[in-house]
C-alpha cells in the first residue's frame, strides 16, 4: 500500500499538471490521505519490527482509519480519471484502474493477508 500511495500521489501531481480545476483539489486530497496512510503503515512495520507482541492491537487500531483513508483515495482518483479521461483517456484510464486496484486491495486483499497471518483481528 505505501507503494500506491506513491504512485496515487505522482499521478495526481502529473494529471492536474495536464488539466486544472478538481485535479487541483484531487492532488492535494491525495497527497495529504496518503500521508496519513503511509504514517499509520509506517507504525505498523516499526510495531512489527521492534514490538511484534503488540501489533495486533496496532493493526485493530489503525484499521478504521486506515481504511478510510484507502477508500477516500480511492474515489478521489477515480473522480479525477473520469474527468481527465476526456481529454487524455489513457491517463484517466490507468487513474481509474489505479483507483480501483486500491480499493479492492483493501476491501479484498489486505483482510485475508490479515487473517492468514494474524488469524482472526
Amino acid at each position: 500500500m505505501l507503494g500506491l500511495y506513491f504512485v496515487a500521489s505522482v499521478l495526481g501531481w502529473q494529471l492536474k499538471e495536464w488539466q486544472h480545476g478538481f485535479p487541483d483539489s484531487g492532488f492535494v486530497a491525495v497527497a495529504v490521505l496518503s500521508t496519513i496512510g503511509a504514517f499509520f503503515r509506517g507504525h505498523l512495520l516499526f510495531t512489527e519490527r521492534v514490538n511484534p507482541y503488540v501489533l495486533r492491537a496496532q493493526l485493530q487500531r489503525a484499521e478504521p482509519i486506515t481504511g478510510v483513508v484507502d477508500i477516500f483515495v480511492a474515489i478521489v482518483l477515480a473522480t479525477v480519471g473520469f474527468e481527465v479521461a476526456f481529454t487524455r483517456p489513457l491517463a484517466g484510464t490507468l487513474t481509474i484502474a489505479l483507483a480501483v486496484g486500491i480499493a479492492l486491495s483493501r476491501l479484498l486483499v489486505e483482510p485475508s493477508t490479515t487473517r492468514a497471518a494474524f488469524g482472526k483481528t
